[in-house]
């Protein structure tokens, strides 16, 4: 699988693009993606943007987080990914929105603050005031669900009940696409 870094926050709080020519530019839909962090019973939580239509046997798109590094302290990174439906440590995607304003959503992104210091700070914190900033603007989105308890509760419940069922046991599973939950119609569209 192929994954380039597109963008970094400097020290200076400044995005800096890093895309070439061959950059994907994708929109469509928004997905809150839960990963696997290490052993530990907790999750890298970030945004994952996708085609509205996923027909196709690869579905570019870009992922868009923050991680925290013991050096330089927390990091917003854009990385393209070939395939947003399959990445290494992905476990879930959940489908909350359908973008409308792809230049707005990449600007919340992109200046929504990073807390450093404060150990009570996670990327789940993050996400949180990232839909907040895309509920308060309004026009970002579409139909979407964007109420962070729901989505949290419903990320957590959705990702036990696959390993639960052994969705991550078998390596074929895990070579094809990752468990996803479509909020917006209540349902799952990729056992």
């Amino acid at each position: 699988m192929s994954i380039f870094c597109t963008g970094t926050i400097n020290q200076d709080g400044k995005f800096v693009d890093k895309r070439s020519a061959r950059a994907l530019s994708v929109s469509g839909l928004l997905a809150v993606g839960l990963a696997l962090v290490g052993m530990l019973r907790v999750y890298h939580w970030g945004f994952l943007v996708g085609p509205k239509a996923e027909k196709l046997k690869e579905f570019p798109g870009t992922r868009y987080h923050v991680k925290n590094s013991i050096v330089t302290g927390w990091n917003y990174e854009e990385l393209n990914l070939r395939d947003v439906q399959n990445t290494t440590t992905l476990l879930a995607r959940l489908l909350i929105a359908k973008i409308e304003d792809d230049e707005l959503l990449k600007e919340v992104f992109r200046t929504t603050p990073l807390v450093q210091n404060d150990p009570n700070w996670r990327c789940r914190t993050w996400v949180e005031q990232v839909l907040a900033r895309i509920i308060s603007d309004g026009r970002i989105v579409g139909t979407s669900q964007l109420d962070w308890r729901v989505i949290k509760q419903t990320g957590r419940e959705y990702v036990a009940k696959k390993k639960s069922t052994g969705r991550y046991t078998n390596a074929t599973d895990l070579m094809g696409p990752r468990p996803t939950w479509n909020m917006l119609d209540n349902q799952e569209t990729v056992p």
